[in-house]
């Protein structure tokens, strides 16, 4: 989910719906003109913005063609990534300790053990006012004998208390955590799926992050990715990929500033790699500081970043649901992720 480090906690401090209309929007004028023309002037000039208009067609669709020809080569599926986000939520809210989460961690479980070399369970214990729970970090492993080994990593639990509801009655009900909690870990499954035939010359760590979002303080959040910060399995890597709330259908995502200072290199690496595919969702502007499991694997001394558009309006809410999603979003990020990892040398 994420944790913005300078925003206010009371409900109702979301962004606006209707955020991205200006850069979204962008290219809708370009072709307007800068002040009114008679006809004759039209009449004049329509020779010349003809042979401009054929000269930019032809432009346009050398990139399109480029583009479709490099999306082409990868493998990963926005849609079958959707139905992976769609069963996640089919089991109900995903807190730690409940029904629904230990369903989901055996569906994800299977899931992953399909794609990969070698699959863990790393699980964990934690107590809350008495009561013991256990939680499990779930580890796939690709190329586990390749000695540059990189995390891909996104949380699974969602939250169980809805904080940001304007209406205090509903604040103690649990999220239904489709994009907060399902689009990540839609996203690294599919993404080990896509890999898994083609594979790239690096090791790629899937990992599945438990505890990141029960709350409501900072202490009993992001524990999944602390454990295994502290007890990396196979064995450490050399940097670390974390992908949360990235299924919104508006998906916008900027640089988030603690994953630049973290490794500025990585960062510069994946934007670029987005922008050569095309993909204007991810942003060149900078988002704010978010602490999330990226953080915890800094504190560890794993160089990490974290993909995030946490501009979300339905964050912690009951309205995070399917239909906020879209397998495009999906798409964009797991196709960038392809294709960055697939680019690497061993």
């Amino acid at each position: 989910m994420g944790r913005r480090t300078n925003a206010r906690s009371e409900p109702g401090n979301r962004a606006d719906p209707h955020r991205n209309a200006g850069p979204r929007a962008r290219g809708d004028a370009a072709g307007a003109a800068s002040g009114v023309r008679t006809r004759p002037q039209v009449a004049r000039r329509r020779t010349g913005l003809a042979k401009w208009a054929i000269i930019g067609l032809v432009v346009a669709a050398t990139v399109v063609g480029y583009s479709s020809l490099v999306s082409s080569e990868l493998a990963f599926s926005g849609d079958r990534a959707f139905e992976c986000l769609r069963k996640q939520v089919a089991f109900g809210p995903r807190p730690v300790g409940w029904a629904a989460h230990e369903k989901c961690r055996a569906y994800l479980g299977s899931e992953l053990r399909r794609y990969v070399d070698k699959l863990y369970y790393q699980d964990f214990a934690w107590s809350n006012n008495g009561r013991k729970y256990r939680l499990t970090n779930i580890v796939g492993v690709l190329n586990p004998s390749a000695p540059k080994k990189i995390v891909v990593g996104a949380h699974w639990d969602t939250r169980p208390t809805a904080d940001m509801e304007p209406l205090p009655a509903d604040r103690s009900r649990p999220i239904p955590g489709a994009n907060d909690g399902a689009s990540g870990a839609s996203v690294v499954v599919e993404l080990a799926r896509a890999l898994q035939a083609n594979r790239p010359k690096v090791g790629v760590i899937f990992v599945l992050f438990d505890g990141e979002d029960y709350g409501p303080g900072i202490d009993r959040m992001f524990m999944g990715s602390e454990y295994y910060g502290a007890h990396p399995i196979p064995s450490k890597p050399s940097e670390a990929i974390v992908v949360d709330m990235v299924g919104d259908a508006n998906l916008n995502i900027p640089k988030e500033p603690g994953s630049v200072s973290s490794d500025p290199k990585l960062v510069d690496a994946i934007w670029n790699t987005a922008s050569g595919l095309g993909y204007y969702q991810f942003s060149p502007s900078t988002g704010p500081t978010v602490m999330d499991d990226h953080t915890s694997l800094q504190n560890q001394g794993i160089p990490a970043i974290d993909i995030i558009d946490f501009e979300y309006p339905p964050w912690h809410t009951l309205q995070d649901t399917v239909d906020k999603c879209s397998p495009e979003s999906l798409e964009v990020v797991g196709r960038t992720l392809e294709k960055y990892l697939r680019g690497l040398p061993g």
